[in-house]
């Protein structure tokens, strides 16, 4: 379970997410979680199990541009959505210019 209601975790668009607890377990959590990205259409866009070396704003073209270790390459996006896994820093790329 959460350390704070579930209800919490939600964005406005998902407000109406029926959670059946409201410190809901893990599963219930990731539930929600797989809706918005199947809602959104956001499955494909998200790269876990990335390791970033560098992410720079580029002001210019408004994106991120990300280098990451696994596997290597260099990459922009508009959006990012950071997470630490084990202690390393990781970015789940969320859109593409």
């Amino acid at each position: 379970r959460v350390d704070s209601p579930s209800r919490s975790y939600t964005h406005l668009f998902g407000i109406d997410f029926p959670y059946p607890y409201n410190f809901c377990p893990r599963d219930e959590n990731m539930k929600y979680m797989r809706w918005v990205a199947d809602e959104f259409g956001l499955r494909d866009t998200i790269s876990f199990e990335t390791e970033v070396t560098s992410m720079i704003w580029d002001e210019m073209d408004q994106v991120w541009v990300v280098k990451v270790e696994t596997p290597s390459e260099v990459t922009s996006a508009t959006s990012m959505v950071s997470s630490v896994k084990n202690g390393s820093p990781y970015c789940a790329r969320m859109s593409d210019p």
